[in-house]
């Protein structure tokens, strides 16, 4: 499925159609060249190569309102016949809105790892402040809404921050890995609590530190202690020592992954209202994963 476009990217265009042939619509005379899109997973390529559920889809998502140029061209290409063939082989079909977001949210996860989209999603879904759609199309806005920003050009350089995740774990069985996980399972479990420090126990003060709000002191965030941070670091050696740069790398993951879900992971910031609404994403878990080839 194609990707939504840039509002901002919007280029003069002249005639849709390339030079006539025997096999496609005449072109229409212009020395600025056939229609040629600038903007999603088709970008470069002209009208008539791209496939007509993705001219249905711009329909459907009104992006065609929003680009003159366009809307010219696709309206001569509903209307022109093609050189050969039937008009009904050459416009595209009607297409359930519903289905054509439900194509739409399947590619973008096709483009990345699975747990990366859930964890994006959630934090997506997060800003939402506890609050549900109120119905059917409520909700098929809001996951529209969602994926605009999963697929804007700032979140797909984000998602490039990530090396990509190894298939295998380490053993059970390993010594080193038992060792790694025995003290990732000291860390107190503190994102998204709004606790403070004194409702942990002693052991589990030793084991973070808070940052706070320069000006009001009050908790904005938290981390690993240095001291816990070696801890781990000294476990991860070891795991590498037992097996190899590989079983070095399961180890990384595993300890961001209980960071993620400990202290702190993927979020997602907000700004502004309405159209000059702006969606940012964070993780500070990065950290642990920044050693990694990618």
């Amino acid at each position: 499925m194609p990707k939504s476009p840039s509002k901002s990217q919007k280029r003069s265009l002249s005639s849709p159609y390339p030079p006539s042939s025997s096999t496609r619509r005449p072109a229409a005379s212009s020395a600025a060249g056939p229609y040629r899109f600038d903007f999603g997973t088709h970008d470069g390529k002209t009208l008539l190569e791209v496939p007509p559920s993705y001219i249905a889809w711009i329909q459907s998502e009104g992006i065609d309102k929003k680009r003159p140029a366009l809307k010219k061209a696709i309206a001569a290409y509903m209307k022109t016949p093609p050189a050969t063939g039937s008009q009904s082989e050459t416009k595209p079909p009607r297409r359930n809105p519903a289905q054509v977001l439900a194509q739409r949210e399947q590619a973008v996860r096709d483009s990345m790892p699975a747990w990366l989209f859930d964890e994006c999603w959630n934090a997506l879904e997060a800003t939402r402040g506890g609050t549900t759609p109120g119905g059917v199309g409520e909700a098929r806005k809001q996951s529209k809404k969602w994926l605009d920003v999963m697929e804007q050009p700032a979140t797909i350089e984000f998602f490039r921050a990530y090396p990509a995740r190894p298939l295998a774990e380490l053993a059970k069985t390993s010594r080193s890995a038992k060792k790694l996980r025995e003290m990732l399972a000291r860390s107190p479990v503190v994102r998204g609590l709004g606790i403070g420090m004194m409702e942990l126990s002693p052991d589990e003060q030793d084991w973070v530190e808070v940052e706070r709000h320069k000006f009001t002191g009050e908790i904005t965030g938290w981390t690993w202690s240095k001291e816990y941070t070696k801890e781990v670091k000294k476990c991860l050696t070891a795991v590498k020592r037992e097996h190899g740069e590989d079983g070095w790398i399961c180890g990384i993951w595993e300890v961001r992954d209980a960071y993620a879900s400990c202290i702190g992971g993927i979020t997602c910031e907000k700004k502004g209202v309405n159209k000059s609404e702006c969606y940012t994403f964070h993780d500070q878990s990065l950290y642990w994963l920044k050693s990694l080839p990618k």
